[in-house]
């Protein structure tokens, strides 16, 4: 298998035992263990020495029997099964989204600090407050430059509303990759004006790195399907 072939494949899996964790399918779970054992073996491999790293005194059953797990010891090979992948798919690339704090947005695993970094780019760091002062900055270009168009701007509004609400584990009423996609849009028309010939004064181009540092993290988020 290719290597950019494996890392979508990889991928896949990342997606299904995110599902599986966020509506508690216990079989799913198992199910997606089981097909990574039998088509990853490589992987498994290097689960099984991590678990035994982590857990000497204990055992990990793989596909053989591992639709006899426990709740419980599923739910831990899941967490398992994650950090290997995700640590696989972040190697094959130079930079790293966090898939750890992706999955608190997406899925509610667990409360998300405005401290937790979202995307990595050697010692550049996105932080949840950094996205947070991106959106933001973004709704006053919106402001700026579509003040007129009342659908570009709440558009805008309503996408950052509704990150807001998933960071801060409340219901939204929107597909979050969707909304994902609106801001970028937004954020790199943005981009343009501040490094176009006339460098719009109304933005501050001090901000500029952290904007194009978010870009990144939404367009290779996307790239490597963590949303």
């Amino acid at each position: 298998m290719r290597q950019k072939d494996y890392i979508v494949e990889l991928t896949k899996y990342v997606n299904l035992l995110h599902e599986a964790t966020f509506f508690n399918y216990d079989f799913m779970k198992k199910q997606a263990i089981n097909q990574i054992n039998i088509h990853f073996p490589d992987i498994a491999r290097e689960v099984l020495d991590e678990w035994c790293k982590r857990y000497p005194d204990s055992e990990l059953t793989f596909h053989r029997s591992v639709f006899q797990l426990t709740p419980m010891r599923a739910n831990a090979n899941v967490d398992l099964y994650l950090y290997v992948i995700n640590n696989r798919i972040n190697s094959h690339y130079n930079w790293t989204v966090s898939t750890t704090a992706v999955q608190k947005i997406f899925f509610h695993t667990q409360p998300l600090s405005h401290d937790d970094v979202l995307y990595s780019e050697g010692d550049r760091h996105l932080t949840v407050s950094d996205f947070l002062s991106v959106l933001s900055y973004g709704k006053k270009f919106v402001e700026s430059f579509y003040g007129m168009d009342s659908t570009k701007v709440g558009e805008y509004v309503h996408a950052t509303q509704t990150i807001d609400m998933a960071i801060n584990h409340k219901e939204v009423d929107k597909p979050i990759n969707k909304t994902l996609h609106i801001i970028n849009d937004v954020l790199i028309e943005c981009t343009k004006e501040i490094q176009g010939p006339k460098g719009d004064s109304k933005l501050i181009t001090s901000d500029l790195p952290l904007v194009d540092l978010t870009i990144n993290f939404l367009v290779k988020g996307s790239v490597a399907n963590v949303f």
